[in-house]
């Protein structure tokens, strides 16, 4: 069975059939190392991608020219595909942190072809976006109503629900200090504080900017707790 083939059974099982063969039929496979962006702020949206393995981050820069992560990707997500549908500029970038990732390209032009013939693919994708749009402004109304140290706590759950973690407990996709900051909307100082507090505590280790977690439970009691913002 196919890496394309797999990823989509363990995503949608033997529903959407029309977006099936659009993946499987029109689907380009590309690799990306670490380091590189899949889509990038501003470009042109030639096509859409559906990520097969890895992870990225997605993020937008702000007004303040600061960047902002607003998600990260992995298995059987996709990126890029309003920005294909409304034939705009990509309006954020996807990012390369794991050592590698597998994704899938679907061109505009054979998006288009295709939806004139089936244009019922359209609806899990259009699907896809409610939940992600869902998702990211559920995490946003929870976040701003938590401490820094709840925040991180939420990041890192998140994190570990999403990649896993190996037989010791530390993540495999892992975001640096700089990431977590830009993802919870704080200072690498304030991360660095916040870590060696948890490490303190014993909830997590952090070792060469590799996060371990200890006591997943005790993380989600910490994210849990009624916040008291000072």
């Amino acid at each position: 069975m196919s890496l394309v083939t797999s990823t989509f059974e363990k995503a949608f099982g033997n529903n959407y059939k029309e977006l099936r063969e659009l993946l499987v039929e029109f689907g380009e496979l590309k690799s990306f190392k670490k380091g590189e962006f899949i889509i990038k702020e501003g470009e042109p949206a030639y096509g859409f991608y559906w990520v097969l393995k890895g992870g990225a981050k997605v993020s937008i820069q702000t007004n303040t020219k600061t960047e902002q992560i607003v998600t990260v990707l992995s298995s059987a997500d996709f990126v890029g595909i309003s920005a294909v549908m409304e034939r705009h500029l990509h309006n954020k970038s996807a990012y390369v942190l794991s050592d590698s990732a597998e994704v899938l390209f679907i061109s505009q032009a054979d998006f288009f072809k295709y939806l004139q013939k089936y244009p019922m693919v359209v609806l899990p994708l259009l699907k896809h976006i409610e939940e992600k749009i869902e998702r990211i402004e559920k995490r946003a109304a929870q976040i701003m109503r938590k401490t820094i140290e709840q925040r991180l706590a939420y990041v890192l759950i998140m994190l570990q629900k999403k990649f896993g973690s190996d037989e010791q407990g530390f993540l495999e996709f892992q975001l640096s200090p700089k990431d977590l900051a830009n993802f919870i909307g704080t200072t690498r100082t304030t991360v660095y504080r916040v870590l060696r507090k948890l490490q303190d505590n014993h909830i997590v280790n952090s070792e060469h900017k590799r996060v371990q977690i200890l006591q997943s439970d005790r993380l989600q009691e910490l994210f849990s707790q009624q916040a008291v913002l000072v």
